[in-house]
């Protein structure tokens, strides 16, 4: 047998959600990070209340816990993982812009470990597929969750960037709660999208009707008598055919699954 060298052994390195929270408390714990021999962790809890997205939180634990990730290293599942990078990155740029006003002395303390930890990150979210998407609409604040790598929601997204910005983020956004039981958020990404394509559906195309249909009686653009009674883990599951179907009339891609699904309900009811 040829034995695989560093090259082959690092390249076949597999997610191993556990071992990478693991790997981020680690960096968070570290000692000596800052002066007097200070983790971030230490560093975060100090300073804790002057941090500008703490809410009414006045511990840094107190914000975790209600955030579940006390327990994170125990129970680590991608989800978890994505939350807990999420909170890093705003817990982090929180002290840094802290310590710019307060400690300019730790500015390079602050920028080394936001590196470190931004390190990991971008390397978990090359092996999850996945990427981190700005969800604020003032450039000058970052407001990052992760989503999915999606092909198709990125081209119907920078469609539409020239029509309208906000658009482009809820196509990406709605990536972040996809194959997830979120109907209130679906339904509000959903009622945007319907508003933005509208003018452009074309009633006598088949494929047009039966997104218009949807849109309208799936509890998504009314509420009234006319909608369809569907149980919440079909309607979940027909809204997130329905947010591909949006992308494909987007990019003018194929409505065939969407099409045998939507033909299925009208026959049934």
């Amino acid at each position: 047998m040829v034995r695989k060298n560093v090259w082959d052994l690092l390249a076949s390195k597999k997610l191993d959600c556990y071992e990478e929270a693991n790997s981020l408390y680690f960096l968070v714990n570290k000692k000596n990070t800052f002066d007097y021999g200070n983790s971030l962790a230490d560093e975060l809890d100090y300073n804790f209340l002057y941090l500008e997205h703490r809410q009414s939180f006045v511990t840094l634990n107190a914000m975790l816990h209600y955030l579940g990730l006390d327990t994170t290293i125990y129970d680590s599942d991608l989800d978890k993982l994505d939350l807990l990078m999420e909170t890093l990155l705003l817990l982090t740029e929180d002290l840094y812009n802290f310590i710019i006003k307060t400690n300019t002395s730790q500015i390079n303390n602050a920028l080394t470990i936001s590196r470190e930890i931004r390190d990991n990150i971008n390397n978990i979210l090359s092996l999850s597929n996945q990427m981190l998407l700005n969800t604020s609409k003032d450039k000058k604040l970052n407001k990052n969750i992760i989503v999915p790598k999606d092909e198709l929601a990125t081209t119907a997204a920078e469609i539409s960037l020239p029509d309208d910005a906000n658009i482009a983020l809820s196509i990406l956004g709605y990536s972040h709660y996809s194959n997830k039981n979120d109907l209130i958020n679906k339904r509000l990404i959903l009622n945007q999208l319907a508003n933005y394509i509208e003018p452009k559906l074309n009633k006598h195309d088949p494929s047009d009707s039966n997104i218009g249909f949807a849109l309208n009686n799936l509890q998504i653009r009314h509420n009234n008598d006319n909608q369809l009674n569907i149980n919440d883990k079909v309607l979940n599951n027909i809204y997130d055919l329905l947010y591909r179907e949006i992308l494909r009339f987007i990019t003018n891609d194929s409505h065939s699954t969407f099409t045998k699904t939507i033909k299925d309900l009208r026959q049934k009811n």
